[in-house]
């Protein structure tokens, strides 16, 4: 039995230890003695492709004709290359070892060449110990007998190697465009193209590299261009800019979650910390889309609270303690349901447990709540934005 020399290059300590382990359980399977060596010139090399050394030793094995197999992961697609997926079977490494290297073929002994003879008349004689065959002595004098060396190809592409155009999409499903199929222009990569552009080492200069066509009309190009509008927290609310749940975490703020469908939303903020958002305009670019697991997940982490105390919210902070102007400054107010706001809001809490006494003047409400006139009138008007205030007008200005 013949020996050979394997190397295995870019690889890590453990994998290299269980390659050797598998070489040494394989035995008497394998038709030549492998052993492992990084001195000698190896008969064939185990590359990981994934790796600088590896990629390195891969283009030199290249350039000397040199058998290789490389060592992949089990969902890397197929390539040109002979591969071995992770983790290595001992069958898989003595079925491809025993293909792309089998034993040489042990040539006859020079001292022996294979001789042809002309029988011619001596046919008779041959067998007899006297019989002179000149023909026969003529060529082992000469030496001029040679063997002949035979080899035979192997297809070891069919043996490992799978038709890239049997899974396409057009061999499992034939599909065909409608007669009346158009198709559209554009000039901003699609999904898919932007998802390579995203992988490739040289995304910079792809990302610049996308001109448009100037022979497309165009009339057909389609303008992609981005939302760049803002609205108050009231219009993402009660308008219809959020058709479903979405997220923001924008400048630095808590992240917030407004779920239009079930009327709720969750962040790790009390609603104190929620002000900024209630403060400014914010960008309907900030805000993402969730799937149905990352919802999920929030509702987990955050416990649900209604959009009403949002309502409220910005209704307070912009008040300024101006009552609105369908309500009467003279009447009584109440409420007849309030929000938990004691840990948030101290003050409007006192104010709204007041006012759930009864129907109670503004100035009576204020200092029953030890609370200060524009404070009271800012926790009337909030409430009323959400529909928890009842207000009865003073009897003069009755219809």
């Amino acid at each position: 039995m013949s020996e050979r020399i394997i190397d295995y290059i870019g690889s890590s300590e453990e994998e290299a230890a269980r390659l050797r382990l598998l070489l040494r359980m394989a035995g008497g399977k394998l038709k030549s003695r492998w052993r492992f060596s990084d001195a000698d010139t190896p008969d064939l090399l185990l590359i990981d492709p994934d790796t600088a050394m590896g990629r390195a030793a891969r283009e030199a094995a290249l350039e000397a004709d040199r058998p290789y197999i490389c060592i992949v992961d089990l969902g890397v697609e197929d390539s040109a290359d002979w591969a071995l997926r992770r983790p290595v079977k001992l069958d898989a490494l003595v079925r491809m070892l025993n293909t792309l290297a089998p034993p040489a073929i042990p040539l006859a002994a020079p001292s022996q060449p294979a001789v042809i003879v002309s029988q011619g008349e001596s046919f008779f004689d041959l067998d007899l110990d006297d019989a002179h065959i000149p023909a026969a002595a003529s060529a082992f004098a000469s030496g001029g007998g040679k063997a002949t060396q035979r080899t035979h190809a192997v297809d070891h592409d069919a043996l490992f190697r799978r038709d890239p155009m049997a899974n396409t999409v057009e061999a499992i499903v034939p599909h065909a465009l409608d007669t009346n199929t158009r198709i559209e222009y554009t000039d901003a990569p699609t999904a898919r193209t932007q998802a390579k552009i995203d992988r490739s080492d040289d995304r910079v200069l792809l990302q610049k590299s996308q001109p448009g066509d100037p022979n497309i009309d165009p009339s057909m190009r389609r303008q992609v261009v981005s939302d760049d509008r803002s609205y108050p927290l009231s219009d993402y609310l009660d308008g219809p800019l959020l058709g479903a749940a979405e997220v923001i975490e924008w400048s630095g703020l808590p992240l917030l979650v407004l779920d239009p469908v079930e009327k709720v939303y969750h962040s790790p903020a009390d609603l104190s910390g929620l002000e900024l958002y209630a403060l400014q305009r914010l960008p309907r670019s900030q805000f993402g889309s969730l799937t149905r697991m990352d919802l999920g997940r929030y509702r987990e982490m955050y416990p649900a609270k209604p959009l009403a105390r949002l309502r409220w919210l910005v209704r307070y902070l912009a008040s300024g303690g101006q009552l609105a102007a369908h309500l009467d400054p003279g009447g009584t107010f109440r409420l007849t349901r309030y929000l938990e706001l004691a840990r948030d809001y101290p003050i409007a809490f006192r104010i709204s447990s007041v006012m759930m006494r009864g129907q109670l003047p503004l100035h009576e409400i204020a200092k029953l709540a030890n609370a200060g006139m524009n404070e009271a009138i800012d926790v009337v008007n909030a409430y009323d934005a959400i529909g928890y205030l009842e207000h009865e007008m003073r009897t003069r200005f009755k219809r």
